[in-house]
C-alpha cells in the first residue's frame, strides 16, 4: 500500500480489476467485493471502527459529514478518474458505520453484453411515461 493514495482508492482499483460491481465496508470483517452476484473477500485484513472512518473522512467533505453526524446514513456519489463513477452509502450499524460502495463505468455497456432478453431492447427506445425494470426471474409464459 502506498501512503501517497487514499486507501479507499486502492481497495476501488482492485474490486474494478477483478470485475466487481459492489464493495461492502464493516468493522470487523474483511473488505469484500461482489463478484457474479458471489461476495468474496477483497482483502485479507479484517476492518476496524478506526479504519472504516478513515476511508469516511478520504470520501466526505465537511458538509457531508456534518450530514453523517446528524442522520446517521448518507448516499452521494464521487468520481475517481479513468477508473468510473461510484455511488456510495454510509450506514450506522450496531453502533459504528458500514459502507457500500456500488462501481458504475464511465461507459455504459453495449446491450448485447448486458444479457437482457431481446424484448427489453424495445423498452429502451420509449420517450414517454415511467418504465421500471426489476430482478424478477423470467419465465416460459406468454402473457396475452
Amino acid at each position: 500500500m502506498t501512503e501517497s493514495r487514499p486507501k479507499s482508492t486502492e481497495l476501488l482499483e482492485k474490486a474494478a480489476k477483478l470485475g466487481g460491481t459492489d464493495i461492502h465496508l464493516c468493522p470487523g470483517a474483511k473488505p469484500h467485493v461482489r463478484i457474479n452476484s458471489s461476495l468474496e473477500a477483497l482483502e485479507d485484513y479484517i476492518l476496524s471502527v478506526e479504519h472504516i472512518e478513515g476511508i469516511i473522512a478520504e470520501l466526505l467533505d465537511s458538509r457531508q459529514f456534518e450530514d453523517l453526524k446528524k442522520s446517521r446514513t448518507l448516499s452521494f456519489t464521487f468520481a475517481i478518474n479513468n477508473l468510473g463513477r461510484f455511488r456510495c452509502s454510509v450506514y450506522s450499524q450496531r453502533g459504528s458505520f458500514a459502507i457500500t460502495i456500488r462501481f458504475m463505468p464511465h461507459e455504459i455497456p453495449a446491450f448485447e453484453a448486458m444479457g437482457l432478453p431481446p424484448e427489453a431492447k424495445s423498452v429502451m427506445t420509449k420517450t414517454r411515461g415511467l418504465v421500471l425494470v426489476v430482478g424478477v426471474r423470467h419465465y416460459a409464459t406468454k402473457v396475452n
